[in-house]
């Protein structure tokens, strides 16, 4: 993986960087304070099958920062190719920037990641709030 200096969201999206996926885990080239996760397997925003994912320390997924880039370690996945890849689904990211402030709904930031079939890449979107 890449080692970027600028470690924004915003330098992420518009430089259109890619993650790694890597069996259960995924890694993202930026950092953020995260404030939700959420599977989404129909369709996020037309009322979907989406599910709020757990990230405390006994929850469904583990958060990981390290100084250039972030990991997050799916417990309950085996193979999130598998479970995600190309037309069956994305993960929906709701963070702000790394020590913004997470009590201001403006500086949220909603990203799509998604899989495509038969590659260790993820593309990160920015979704328009």
């Amino acid at each position: 993986m890449k080692k970027y200096t600028d470690c924004s969201i915003k330098a992420a999206t518009s430089e259109q960087r890619i993650g790694k996926i890597f069996g259960n885990k995924i890694f993202l080239p930026f950092l953020a304070d995260f404030i939700s996760i959420t599977e989404e397997t129909t369709g996020f925003y037309t009322g979907g099958n989406n599910k709020v994912l757990d990230f405390s320390s006994a929850g469904e997924i583990e958060i990981d920062e390290k100084k250039y880039f972030t990991s997050i370690y799916f417990k309950k996945e085996k193979d999130l190719q598998e479970e995600y890849g190309e037309g069956k689904g994305n993960l929906i990211l709701v963070c702000c920037e790394k020590d913004g402030n997470v009590f201001d709904e403006k500086t949220y930031i909603t990203l799509e990641l998604s899989m495509s079939e038969g590659s260790d890449e993820i593309r990160i979107k920015k979704v328009e709030n």
